[in-house]
């Protein structure tokens, strides 16, 4: 397995389970056809969640980042594409080297760096 796909796996994994011990009910598309990776149940609504691997844009720790975007291998290169407004509802990430640090970022929050 290519380095990238597994740290992804293992973020995702950890995010779910984080949900679960959280006490959400989390549900994840049957293919990989969905822009977003799971579905969270707050009891009130349903959240598309986009899980990313993040890292510290410095040593000091003072800010993590994570790429607002997809890219897929087609036949002629890469194909990389933005995620919209309607597309997902919350990023989730489990902060770089930080045991259990989650963070759910609402869209609007990263209205500038997303959907600029």
């Amino acid at each position: 397995m290519n380095e990238n796909l597994q740290k992804g796996a293992l973020t995702e994994q950890k995010c779910i389970l984080k949900c679960i011990e959280l006490g959400l009910t989390v549900s994840k598309p049957v293919f990989d056809n969905a822009r977003y990776d799971l579905i969270i149940d707050t009891g009130t609504k349903l959240l598309k969640v986009q899980v990313k691997t993040s890292r510290w844009t410095n040593e000091a720790h003072e800010a993590f980042c994570f790429n607002c975007k997809s890219t897929h291998a087609v036949s002629d290169g890469n194909k990389i594409m933005p995620y919209t407004k309607d597309e997902i509802d919350v990023f989730m990430t489990e902060r770089a080297e930080t045991p259990w640090g989650f963070e759910s970022l609402p869209r609007r929050l990263l209205k500038e760096v997303s959907y600029g």
